[in-house]
């Protein structure tokens, strides 16, 4: 499989917080989600999703401990686009996840690590299937050692 094309206008984008560049402030932007086409794809797919670097939290609204991980908020998004018929059915799309998914709730420092296991588990419910490879930012289970946590 060869991605042949990435349109540069976003079918949207979803609102997102993280710590600035160099570790001081807060930077609000707008993660945009592209489509692209690819030569083929495997006979039970008719898409793919690919994502990393989503370190970032959906507002700054709330209390740290109720903000919400970027990855959550793309995995429902895209979701919903699915159950929507704008993008093809969820059980026909795979998904690739390509690390760092964790962000310090207080948006405090850039860095750190922290559990991402339910991202990946929020993905796999809602497609397909889902691979990847965890970030330096990553845990699982609270370790960074797979083991047992994604038995099926």
């Amino acid at each position: 499989m060869r991605i042949l094309n990435i349109n540069e206008k976003p079918l949207f984008q979803i609102h997102a917080v993280t710590v600035a560049t160099g570790g001081t402030g807060i930077e609000e932007n707008p993660i945009p989600i592209l489509s692209g086409i690819v030569d083929q794809l495997p006979d039970e797919l008719d898409a793919l999703l690919i994502t990393a670097d989503l370190q970032a939290y959906d507002s700054l609204d709330k209390p740290a401990y109720a903000r919400r991980l970027l990855g959550f908020l793309v995995a429902e998004e895209m979701a919903a686009m699915a159950q929507c018929e704008l993008i093809p059915d969820a059980r026909r799309i795979g998904v690739i996840l390509a690390g760092d998914f964790y962000a310090v709730p207080e948006l405090n420092k850039r860095g750190g690590q922290g559990n991402v296991e339910q991202i990946w588990r929020y993905f796999a419910h809602s497609f397909r299937w889902v691979v990847g490879v965890a970030g330096n930012h990553d845990l699982f289970n609270g370790q960074c050692q797979f083991g047992n946590v994604f038995r099926h």
